[in-house]
């Protein structure tokens, strides 16, 4: 499996995710989302960064709502 080249504009940190989902949701239950391996995160200083591709398919796959 090829590892896949991510721009820095492709990522985003736990704030932009919880704006992706109209502040519904708050920063606890994504670290929950992590931690139940549920969206892929991987951590930069002591802060959480996602891809914006995979927080994407996770909105549309897990949520059912379209970004």
């Amino acid at each position: 499996m090829q590892k896949q080249k991510v721009e820095a504009n492709d990522l985003i940190y736990t704030e932009e995710f919880i704006e992706m989902l109209g502040g519904k949701v708050t920063k606890r239950i994504i670290y929950n989302w992590i931690r139940e391996k549920k969206i892929p995160a991987f951590k930069v200083g002591n802060r959480y960064v996602f891809s914006r591709k995979r927080v994407d398919e996770f909105i549309a796959k897990k949520l059912g709502i379209a970004c």
